[in-house]
């Protein structure tokens, strides 16, 4: 069983790491320049980025064998803060079809929806949905 004082540092460092990712976030935020739009003077703080972050999500669908995974599509704001944080969105555009487990992924075309390249379990080997 750890002691009191084990407790408490280990209590200490884990909010002087919180704090140090705050200041980095808070850092990242005021050099990419992305201001508050609620207070158009102030850089974006890290909570309300996060805040902002929350919002985008993997989103799941299914219908039968197949599934599809898509990114909810970001807002500029949202394209900003995470271009701030050195995070690379170019492949959240795309959405990716499975028919099982075995085939793999299908990437799938983000403007037409249509399969453009990979494994196309179709026997005209197109498939439009």
């Amino acid at each position: 069983m750890k002691t009191l004082e084990q407790r408490v540092r280990g209590h200490v460092a884990l909010c002087v790491l919180a704090a140090t990712i705050e200041a980095v976030m808070a850092g990242d935020l005021a050099h990419a320049e992305v201001m508050d739009p609620a207070l158009p003077f102030q850089h974006m703080t890290p909570r309300r980025a996060l805040g902002l972050l929350k919002e985008v999500r993997v989103q799941p669908i299914s219908a039968g064998e197949r599934r599809i995974k898509l990114v909810i599509r970001r807002n500029a704001l949202q394209a900003k803060v995470l271009k701030a944080f050195g995070v690379d969105t170019s492949a959240w555009g795309k959405a990716e079809i499975a028919w099982s487990d075995r085939d793999g992924p299908l990437r799938l075309h983000p403007l037409d929806m249509k399969l453009v390249v990979g494994r196309l379990p179709t026997p005209k080997g197109l498939l439009v949905l």
